[in-house]
């Protein structure tokens, strides 16, 4: 079987079997795993007070741990990977405070 790796330091959105979805920076892969940092997960903020419809935002996927650190999910604990879109990789940088240049 041919198996491609992906590219370093991709933003992904991973898929988790908890129901998770979390965007990230992947480190590397293999058949067995993922190499990820700076996990973000999706999450549906609540605006009772607004007439607005609820938005996206950006919570630490880890709250106790060090946000920096290299983390390693298991393949089998991934429903599907996917390459961020050009808004999600936008707002990933924002919420990290690195903003990449258009340049």
């Amino acid at each position: 079987m041919l198996i491609e790796k992906s590219k370093k330091d991709v933003i992904v959105l991973l898929k988790l079997v908890s129901g998770e979805e979390i965007i990230c920076t992947l480190v590397s892969d293999n058949e067995f795993s993922y190499d990820i940092k700076k996990p973000l997960m999706f999450v549906i903020s609540n605006k009772p007070n607004e007439t607005s419809t609820n938005d996206v935002v950006f919570v630490p996927w880890v709250i106790g741990g060090d946000f920096d650190m290299t983390f390693n999910i298991k393949e089998s604990k991934v429903i599907a990977k996917m390459n961020a879109s050009k808004i999600a990789e936008e707002k990933y940088n924002e919420a990290l405070g690195t903003k990449k240049s258009g340049f």
